[in-house]
């Protein structure tokens, strides 16, 4: 299975470039840059050999800050204006409002306070 350990290789190269970019985009000297690049993506290695892994998406943030929009743009009446301005249906509009809504009433049956949209951010991300 040549195929795999060489495209395993590939990924720790690619990974270590990567690295280096940004800490010379940091500041970083070039050669300390790809001492530390090469260092990291070895530990990387060593640490999750033989693990398959996923790279998720940088979209749970993106969500959570998209429905704490929503729901500090919701006026009660606006449910098809927030869908269509944030490209989602107005099924997922009404589950955002009741999710904010359901997390401030847990959170004042808990003692705390909190007014405004929740700010938790345990948003349920799609």
């Amino acid at each position: 299975m040549a195929g795999t350990s060489d495209r395993g290789d590939d990924f720790i190269e690619e990974l270590a470039a990567h690295i280096e970019h940004q800490l010379i985009k940091d500041g970083c000297s070039p050669e300390d840059a790809r001492e530390k690049a090469v260092n990291s993506a070895e530990a990387a290695r060593r640490n999750y050999e033989g693990t398959p892994i996923y790279v998720p998406k940088m979209l749970s943030a993106k969500h959570r800050k998209r429905n704490l929009q929503i729901v500090n743009e919701f006026n009660g009446h606006n449910h098809a204006e927030l869908a269509q301005k944030y490209g989602i249906s107005m099924m997922r509009v009404y589950q955002i409002i009741k999710q904010d809504k359901e997390e401030k009433r847990r959170a004042r049956g808990s003692g705390l306070s909190m007014s405004g949209p929740s700010t938790s951010n345990s948003f349920k991300v799609d």
